[in-house]
């Protein structure tokens, strides 16, 4: 009797969620699933910069298709590699060592990557460093885990239906500073 385990095909719709601190990743089963050995996922995660394994687990059919991934670094590039796993339990011996134990069939699909970046976390220690009738000055801090040059969105908007009809749009500016001085129409 001859038993062989054919390569399973890899999981589909994969898709990732992220935050400033994690990810979540989904996936559908194999594409013409057919496959009656599948058993689960493998699910790596690493940095892209150095391959650094972040977390390995394995994933059992019988259970939910999807995977989070929590105290990540923010702005950090990482991939995420998943794979079908099929199992047979039928075993197969080595007949030329006479000492070797059964091992269950196994055959695992191509690694599906995908690569993701949690969102930047957002400025701290917001302030009005000065205020006057023509102007406002703001200030803040950089997050403290952030390991990259971050550009901050402004947008400004008067919740004096008067001032804001003056400045007829908000405010939008882009700036890599964490000094900005916004001038307000007079009244």
């Amino acid at each position: 009797k001859l038993t062989f385990i054919t390569k399973p095909f890899p999981p589909c719709n994969i898709q990732i969620l992220v935050t400033s601190d994690g990810a979540s990743i989904s996936w559908s089963n194999p594409d013409c699933e057919g496959h009656t050995s599948l058993t689960g996922y493998k699910v790596t995660l690493k940095t892209k910069a150095d391959g650094k394994i972040v977390k390995e687990e394995c994933k059992s059919k019988s259970g939910s298709n999807s995977l989070d991934f929590e105290n990540l670094e923010s702005t950090t590039e990482y991939v995420v590699a998943l794979a079908s796993i099929c199992r047979d339990s039928d075993t197969t011996i080595d007949r030329r060592n006479p000492y070797s134990s059964p091992q269950m069939l196994e055959a695992q699909s191509d690694f599906i990557e995908k690569t993701f970046v949690p969102l930047p976390k957002p400025p701290i220690n917001l302030m009005l460093e000065s205020s006057q009738s023509t102007f406002m000055k703001f200030k803040w801090d950089p997050p403290t885990d952030c390991n990259t040059k971050l550009t901050y969105n402004i947008t400004v908007h008067a919740l004096n239906p008067e001032v804001q009809a003056k400045m007829s749009d908000d405010i939008v500016k882009e700036t890599e500073s964490n000094v900005f001085t916004v001038k307000l129409p007079e009244i």
